[in-house]
C-alpha cells in the first residue's frame, strides 16, 4: 500500500523495472525507500496518524538515508 501510495504510476511497473537490474533483497528495499517515504506522507495526508504507518516510519527512514549515502 506503501507503494502503491509513493507512486505516480503504476507501483507493478516499479517493481518490473527493480526486477530487470536484479538486486538482492537489501538492494531493492534501499532503492525503493524514497517511494515508501512519499506513500507514507500520502497516506498520512489522506488517513491521519495511524499505527502501522508509525511502526514502519523507522524502517522506511533507514532505507532512505542509506539510498541517500548510495547517491
Amino acid at each position: 500500500m506503501l507503494l502503491a501510495s509513493g507512486v505516480a504510476d503504476s507501483a507493478v511497473d516499479v517493481l518490473r523495472d527493480l526486477e530487470k537490474s536484479e538486486p538482492d533483497s537489501g538492494q531493492a528495499g534501499i532503492e525503493l525507500g524514497p517511494l515508501l517515504a512519499k506513500g507514507i506522507k500520502r497516506m498520512e495526508a489522506r488517513f491521519g496518524a495511524q499505527e502501522m504507518i508509525d511502526n514502519v516510519k523507522p524502517i522506511v527512514a533507514r532505507l532512505v538515508s542509506e539510498f541517500e549515502m548510495k547517491r
